[in-house]
């Protein structure tokens, strides 16, 4: 009897237990497409906001239920702008070859509604670094793409709905 009562009391605090949980998807249910303006890019270092995009995309399409179309398609829109890079060395070896490095990316992002043009989700100053480490032949240009991923994932993470 008391196996009984523990199995059913088990159960029942299983059922409410999982009452908060859902597999839905965090971001709004009403948006599917959204056109991605190319991030602008206020540094000096070309191309950056072409990489940026391109991997911003590609978390877009892998984790979210949004799905990239033309302007005049899309019900949403999202621009973006590559505040500041910043890039410090953090070991040399014998040579001067740079073998550490951090880099830090700040990024602004806005996500608006396409006919309202009510901003949905605004993201100011997200700053993140990475820290780097060269194997010969390789590049700041090389090594950022490491830095792009973080900053996609932390990018597309922001257009969900708060807790």
């Amino acid at each position: 009897m008391q196996r009984v009562s523990a199995i059913l009391g088990l159960a029942c605090l299983t059922l409410v237990g999982c009452g908060g949980y859902s597999s839905e998807s965090l971001i709004d249910p009403q948006y599917r497409t959204v056109y991605v303006k190319t991030f602008e890019n206020d540094t000096f270092y070309r191309g950056y906001e072409q990489a940026l995009t391109r991997e911003f995309v590609n978390k877009l399409n892998s984790r979210t239920h949004l799905r990239v179309a033309p302007l005049g398609r899309a019900d949403s829109i999202l621009t973006g702008r590559i505040s500041a890079f910043k890039q410090q060395v953090i070991t040399q070896d014998v040579g001067d070859n740079v073998r550490e490095m951090q880099m830090v990316l700040t990024v602004d992002m806005t996500w608006t509604d396409a006919k309202t043009g009510k901003a949905i989700r605004a993201v100011r100053g997200l700053e993140l670094a990475d820290r780097v480490k060269f194997d010969l032949g390789q590049t700041v240009d090389t090594q950022s793409s490491v830095l792009f991923n973080d900053v996609a994932v932390r990018l597309v993470e922001a257009l969900e709905a708060p807790w």
